[in-house]
């Protein structure tokens, strides 16, 4: 096979997604050449097309070997490691490739994905603009494009991104969706005939079903009409429940496994460091963990590396347990943990991102709300750790926790799917966090939501003071930061405080029955006004 059929029959292979016969082609070229650099690499593509990623990554690098310098090789080596979140290798290949200078708006849209993935938005986001002034007409670089955008709190530039994906592709739902996030303190009703075709087409994925459900809803809620917005998710989410088969009892054995495991908790004080000290803010997703953040990393010597997934990846990479899922009953069962071991897992994983931080901050806070599942083996295994929970009123966490459209390919969401689930989620997280409270007291910090947004002073001073830092003002003035926001709370937080959140849970009467029905199973009091 000469060099230019292989081309032609790889490509025609690709574009069928006919894998196997892919890498039949490959085998066949890198037998006849040995030397031949793009039968290696796109045996990688196979490769990452049957999710092995370490094969994926082997066969990319001895494509490199071939061919020094490759580009194309180079940006898709940087996607593989960012993919398995291999940070630090992800950072090199993707400095590499843009030193060699990306030429194509994909490649250009691949380094920001890459780069948004890592963390530099700012870098991310000059690829991204680049990437769309090549290619103004393809929806998916422009939906990037303004994801970082907002990311970076460029809101107009972000919605008009948003605005070029529907106008370029109208029925790409996830856009609408976006947008309504962006502007969910807003009355925007501009495309509420078009999410109304959408939501009427029986072909709709179940994906597609959710973001457009998300929208309407957005706008029902706009005018008072809490309940058409309610039935309208419960119906949505229903189907993606359905098609995922989920069962909470799996949830329910995890926080089972997670409080009867024996963990060499110590329950003293936490050991100084001097710098860099991991500063954990967890809790219920949307109770406010992202509004805190923000109010501490206004202190000089906090800084933030925001949602990671660096522990529970440590914890599974040291259970030893493979699988897809990165927590579960044989992922607590077989982690025993020793010594410095995750401290040390922890550290290795974020070491790209906490090198890039200026200044030398005493605490860097990781603020993945479910991190409260690891408190454990926080507490027995990172001693110089801090940990500050957020609790929020249950129907308001439940409520938020359903409202909110989490990564769809994230099961540790699954819960929020259905209300009574979400019910149960909020309880079980509940009574894990009596039991952490129990176990290990003053090591524990926790705040309340409503006293947070009521009166945020003698709160962050209480947390300062425990931090064993002073009290500066500038934490009160936290919507004036900058900086790059990649949470749902991106737009609130750089808003004033308010407290139109409290007491959410009041305006949806009757609707929220299911909700409060498994919070009070569940053993949970519903404080009243």
């Amino acid at each position: 096979m000469t060099h230019s059929n292989f081309k032609k029959d790889t490509a025609q292979a690709v574009q069928e997604r006919d894998f196997p016969r892919l890498l039949k082609l490959c085998r066949a070229a890198q037998e006849a050449d040995p030397l031949f650099a793009d039968a290696w690499f796109l045996e990688s593509v196979a490769a990452e097309a049957g999710r092995d990623m370490a094969a994926a990554i082997k066969l990319v690098s001895k494509a490199l070997e071939l061919s020094p310098g490759n580009i194309e090789y180079l940006v898709q080596k940087a996607r593989y490691h960012s993919q398995v979140s291999q940070d630090e290798a992800a950072k090199k290949t993707a400095d590499a490739a843009i030193a060699a200078g990306p030429r194509t708006a994909q490649q250009l849209d691949t380094l920001g994905v890459v780069l948004t993935r890592l963390g530099d938005y700012l870098t991310a986001a000059n690829l991204l603009r680049n990437a769309a002034a090549a290619a103004p007409k393809h929806p998916q670089i422009r939906f990037n494009l303004a994801a970082a955008e907002q990311f970076l709190g460029n809101d107009a530039a972000a919605v008009e991104n948003y605005e070029a994906v529907i106008r370029l592709a109208p029925g790409h739902a996830r856009s609408y969706w976006a947008l309504s996030e962006l502007q969910k303190n807003k009355s925007n009703t501009q495309y509420e005939t078009s999410l109304r075709t959408l939501a009427a087409n029986p072909r709709l994925s179940d994906r597609d079903s959710l973001y457009v459900a998300h929208a309407l809803a957005r706008i029902e809620e706009s005018r008072g009409d809490t309940n058409a917005a309610i039935k309208r998710l419960v119906l949505a989410k229903a189907h993606r429940r359905k098609a995922l088969q989920y069962d909470f009892t799996s949830d329910q054995r995890m926080f089972n496994a997670l409080q009867n495991k024996h963990y060499a908790a110590d329950n003293s004080p936490a050991k100084t460091a001097g710098h860099r000290q991991p500063l954990f803010i967890v809790g219920m997703p949307r109770t406010g963990t992202t509004l805190l953040e923000r109010m501490l990393t206004a202190h000089p010597l906090i800084a933030t590396l925001g949602e990671q997934q660096a522990l529970p990846q440590a914890v599974k990479h040291l259970s030893g347990v493979k699988g897809h899922s990165v927590l579960s009953e044989a992922v607590v069962a077989n982690a025993n943990i020793h010594g410095q071991e995750l401290e040390d897992r922890y550290a290795a994983l974020l070491k790209t991102r906490t090198d890039a931080l200026p200044g030398m901050p005493r605490y860097v806070i990781d603020k993945m709300p479910l991190n409260f599942l690891y408190l454990g083996f926080i507490f027995s295994h990172m001693p110089q750790a801090r940990v500050v929970v957020l609790r929020r009123h249950p129907m308001d966490a439940g409520l938020s926790n359903f409202r909110q459209l989490f990564a769809l390919d994230y099961s540790y969401y699954n819960y929020s799917y259905d209300l009574a689930d979400t019910g149960r989620y909020v309880a079980s997280f509940e009574s894990l966090l009596r039991h952490w409270e129990q176990l290990l007291g003053p090591r524990l910090l926790s705040v309340q939501y409503e006293d947070l947004v009521a009166g945020p002073e003698p709160e962050i001073r209480r947390l300062l003071a425990r931090l064993e830092l002073h009290w500066d003002p500038a934490c009160l003035e936290f919507h004036k930061q900058g900086g790059a926001v990649a949470t749902p709370s991106a737009s609130q937080v750089r808003e004033p405080l308010y407290s139109t959140a409290v007491g959410r849970w009041r305006r949806y009467g009757d609707a929220l029955l299911p909700l409060r029905k498994a919070l009070l199973d569940g053993g949970i009091a519903i404080p009243e006004p």
